[in-house]
C-alpha cells in the first residue's frame, strides 16, 4: 500500500474562487490514487467539478498519512461544518436551510467585518465544537458533528432563557423555531413521485444532486433517478474523464454545454461504437481506438453540422458560421479578399460557407420548422446534452441526443438527419444503423430517467423538390424498434463479457449473388450441363 497527499485546487471561476486544499489517500498505485481524488471531487462538489484543476499527487510516508487522517475530518467536511455553524448562528436550529440562507452563511464567513457581532457568536460556537471533536475518543461522522453543534446551540439558548429576569421586559427575545407558513416552492420541492416512478427514498438523493436548474428546465419534470447534472463549459477532458470514471454501477452523469469534441474524446462506449461492434465484432474496437482520424470533416459532414446548429441552437449559428461575400474569384483581388475574410473568421472560430451553401442551410432550417409539430417540439427542451451511464456490471456508456424535450408533458428525443431521399429514409436507417442508434439512446434514457422515452427522426432532404427541401417527421415501427433493442442489448452483453477478439471477419457476397449462382447451377443440372 502507498500513501499520497493530493492537492485540490479550484479555479477563479468556482463559486468560492481560487482555493487550495489537501486530502490524504491510501492506494496501491498513483493512478488509482488520482482516480480516488477525482472521485472525491465528484462526490463532494459534482455540480462544480469543471472548476477544479487536475489533482496533483505527492507520495508520503505512512506516518504523515496517519497524522493527517486520524480523528480528523477532510477539508470538504471542514468547510461544510463552518457553513453549518454559520447557519446555526444566523438562523438558529431548523430542519433544513434554503439556498438563500446558505448564501448568507457563506457571506458571513467571507466578510466577517460586515457583521462583527454575528461573526463573534459564530467563532465562539466553532471553538466549542472543535473542543468537542478533539475530546471524542473515536472518529465521528459529519452528521454526528452537526448533532453536537445543534446540542451546543440548544444548550446556549436554554441557558439564556433560565438566566433571564422573571420580570416582564419590553425587549424582544428571538427564539429560533421551525419554519412556519408557506415556503416558496423550488425545483427540488416538486412532487417527483407524481411525475416519474421514483421511490420516496430516492427523492432525497435526487433533490440533493439537481443544482442550479431553472424552473423551465425539462429536468424539473423528469430528473435523473440516480445521477448528477453539471455544466461542461470549459471543462478539460482529463477532468471530465475523472468525473465519469468515478461513476458507480447504475449511476449517471448529465453534462450540459459540453463541447462536441470533448464528448467524443471522453471515456465510454458511444452509439457509433455500438454499431461498429454489431457490424464487425469486438475486434473492430481496437482498430477504432488506434486508427488515425481524418484532420478535417468532409464538406457533407460540415453542412450536416451547420443544419443541426441552425435548427437546434439558432443563437449559436451566427457565431459558428458565416456566408462568404459575393466575389469574382477569377481575379487576384477577389481571391485576396476571400483569403483575408477566411483568416479573419478563423480567429473568431467561424466557418466560412459558400453563399449557395449558406442559403441552402437557411432554407433547410426554415423547411424543417415549417413542418407540422417540429417547431412545437423545439419549444421546451435542451440540445446536445451529454449523458453518461454505468451499467450494473460496470460498463460505461454514453449518448448525446440532438434534442431532449418535453411535449404535452411527455419526454422525447429528436434526432435531425440530412438525407438524399426523405421518401426512402428507411434504406438509410438500415444502411447506417439508425435503428440501433435509436434503441441505444432509448435504453440509456430509460436507465437514467426511469421512463420510456420516444425517439423521433426529423429527416431533411439535401436536394430541393419543387423549390422546397422535403421534410419527414416520424418514428420507427414496432418491429424495427424491437430488433434494434435486441441487437443493442446483445452488443452490450458482449462488451461486458469481453473475451478474445478476432483480427479478421467473415466476408460474404450479397445474398442475391449467391442465389443467382444457385439458380444457374440448378438450370445447368436440369439441362445435363456442367455446373
Amino acid at each position: 500500500m502507498k500513501y499520497f497527499k493530493a492537492t485540490i485546487i479550484t479555479t477563479v471561476d468556482h463559486e468560492k474562487g481560487k482555493t487550495t486544499n489537501f486530502i490524504y489517500l491510501a492506494s496501491e498505485t498513483k493512478i488509482a490514487a488520482k482516480k480516488l481524488a477525482s472521485q472525491h471531487i465528484f462526490e463532494t462538489d459534482g455540480a462544480n467539478c469543471c472548476f477544479y484543476k487536475s489533482p496533483r499527487l505527492e507520495e508520503i510516508s505512512v506516518e504523515e498519512y496517519l497524522a493527517n487522517t486520524e480523528k480528523q475530518t477532510d477539508i470538504t467536511e471542514e468547510q461544510e461544518i463552518d457553513q453549518f455553524c454559520a447557519l446555526l448562528t444566523i438562523f438558529g436550529i431548523q430542519e433544513e436551510y434554503d439556498e438563500g440562507e446558505m448564501r448568507d452563511a457563506d457571506d458571513l464567513l467571507a466578510n466577517p467585518s460586515e457583521e462583527p457581532e454575528l461573526f463573534e457568536q459564530y467563532t465562539h460556537l466553532r471553538e466549542l465544537l472543535s473542543v468537542k471533536i478533539q475530546e471524542a475518543d473515536k472518529i465521528i461522522s459529519l452528521n454526528e458533528v452537526k448533532e453536537i453543534a445543534i446540542n451546543l446551540v440548544d444548550g446556549v439558548q436554554k441557558e439564556r432563557l433560565f438566566t433571564q429576569s422573571t420580570e416582564l421586559s419590553t425587549e424582544s427575545v428571538i427564539i429560533p423555531v421551525e419554519n412556519v407558513g408557506e415556503v416558496e416552492k423550488s425545483v427540488t420541492d416538486v412532487a417527483l413521485d407524481e411525475l416519474v416512478n421514483n421511490c420516496t427514498e430516492e427523492k432525497a438523493l435526487i433533490n440533493s444532486v439537481i443544482n442550479n436548474i431553472d424552473d423551465n428546465s425539462i429536468f424539473s419534470a423528469f430528473p435523473p433517478v440516480n445521477g448528477k447534472i453539471m455544466s461542461g463549459e470549459g471543462i478539460s477532458l482529463e477532468m471530465l474523464n475523472g468525473c465519469v470514471d468515478a461513476l458507480k454501477p447504475t449511476e449517471s452523469l448529465i453534462v450540459r454545454h459540453l463541447a462536441n469534441s470533448t464528448y467524443h474524446a471522453a471515456n465510454g462506449y458511444s452509439s457509433t461504437q455500438i454499431r461498429l461492434v454489431q457490424k464487425s465484432g469486438l475486434g473492430a474496437l481496437d482498430w477504432y481506438k488506434k486508427a488515425p482520424i481524418q484532420g478535417e470533416k468532409t464538406r457533407a459532414l460540415l453542412i450536416g453540422d451547420a443544419v443541426h446548429t441552425a435548427i437546434l441552437e439558432p443563437e449559436l449559428f451566427p457565431l459558428r458560421y458565416v456566408s462568404a461575400p459575393e466575389l469574382d474569384l477569377r481575379t487576384k483581388d477577389g481571391k485576396k479578399i476571400l483569403s483575408d475574410f477566411e483568416k479573419k473568421n478563423l480567429t473568431l472560430a467561424r466557418l466560412v460557407l459558400k453563399k449557395e451553401e449558406f442559403e441552402a442551410i437557411q432554407l433547410m432550417r426554415d423547411s424543417a420548422l415549417a413542418y407540422p409539430l417540429v417547431a412545437e417540439l423545439l419549444e421546451n427542451g435542451e440540445p446536445e446534452l451529454s449523458i453518461f451511464y454505468r451499467t450494473e456490471k460496470g460498463t460505461l456508456l454514453k449518448i448525446r441526443p440532438d434534442w431532449l424535450g418535453l411535449y404535452s408533458g411527455v419526454p422525447f428525443i429528436l434526432d435531425v438527419k440530412t438525407t438524399d431521399d426523405v421518401h426512402d429514409f428507411g434504406k438509410s436507417v438500415d444502411k447506417f444503423g439508425y435503428h440501433l442508434q435509436a434503441a441505444f439512446y432509448r435504453i440509456i434514457a430509460q436507465k437514467v430517467f426511469n421512463l420510456d422515452i420516444d425517439f423521433l427522426f426529423c429527416a431533411i432532404g439535401k436536394r430541393p423538390e419543387c423549390g422546397r427541401y422535403p421534410v419527414q417527421l416520424g418514428m420507427l415501427d414496432e418491429e424495427d424498434s424491437e430488433e434494434g433493442e435486441i441487437q443493442v442489448n446483445g452488443v452490450i452483453n458482449a462488451l461486458e463479457k469481453g473475451g478474445e477478439t478476432q483480427a479478421f471477419a467473415m466476408i460474404s457476397r450479397p445474398f442475391w449473388a449467391k442465389q443467382a449462382d444457385r439458380k444457374r447451377r440448378e438450370a445447368l443440372m436440369l439441362e445435363g450441363g456442367v455446373a
